[in-house]
């Protein structure tokens, strides 16, 4: 149980780190007139747009990061807790 509250919390830190990073979108249309006006236009048109979006603002970020990375840290005392009483137990 233990492992995979502590798998989460990684994940998350990698999500959050995840969010600092730029952002790139690429997207592709295409169109064909059929239209009363189509013989006028006729053919096919396309269109590619290219998106870069900057982060400039890591407040929420860094909190995520902070955050998982905290929850991170108390698990791995709860599992060294559990291992010192297995040991002393045995």
């Amino acid at each position: 149980m233990i492992d995979f509250s502590m798998q989460r919390a990684k994940n998350r830190v990698l999500l959050g780190e995840n969010a600092r990073l730029p952002k790139l979108d690429l997207a592709l249309e295409a169109g064909q007139n059929m239209g009363s006006d189509a013989a006028i236009d006729a053919g096919s048109e396309g269109r590619a747009m290219l998106r870069l979006s900057i982060p400039l603002q890591q407040n929420t970020a860094d909190g995520r990061i902070r955050a998982a990375q905290a929850q991170l840290k108390s698990l791995e005392v709860d599992r060294r807790l559990l291992n010192d009483r297995i040991a002393a137990d045995i």
